[in-house]
């Protein structure tokens, strides 16, 4: 491939963005630190930082909270985006297969995560995550295991 080819117009646009990448890992960081990260402004000024610049990293930091919807409304906008093209290219939309195909992508992850979370107790046992948490995620209802 040389230079002039990548800035072919008359190539088709591939689907994948990168950018939207960008956005989802700035979501997810987003709610990492919400969750992660509780520092009083006085723990900035104990280290030298001014406290204009710790009220700041705070309101950052707690604007962390939407990122759960920034990610949702990537998702809404990408899925879309996947149903338009299908139908576009087939001229129909193959409902079951779509959501086998979003099986396909999600649940190997998903089960890998349970499988390890219930091995990781043999290696440290303070840290267990027993059958009554496994079972539940493992049935797609890990939200009533932890009533």
């Amino acid at each position: 491939m040389d230079a002039n080819s990548l800035y072919d117009v008359t190539q088709k646009p591939t689907p994948y963005r990168p950018e939207l990448d960008v956005l989802r890992f700035v979501a997810f960081f987003a709610v990492f630190l919400f969750h992660t990260v509780d520092f009083p402004v006085a723990f900035y000024i104990q280290h030298g930082v001014r406290p204009v610049f710790g009220i700041a990293a705070n309101a950052a930091i707690a604007g962390g909270r939407y990122g759960v919807s920034l990610f949702f409304v990537l998702s809404s906008y990408l899925i879309t985006d996947l149903l338009i093209r299908e139908k576009e290219q087939c001229g129909a939309l193959d409902v079951k297969f779509f959501y086998l195909r979003r099986i396909l992508r999600i649940w190997p992850l998903y089960y890998l995560l349970i499988s390890a979370s219930a091995v990781f107790p043999l290696f440290d046992p303070a840290h267990g995550f027993g059958i009554k948490y496994i079972l539940p995620f493992a049935l797609l209802s890990g939200n009533w295991g932890f009533r």
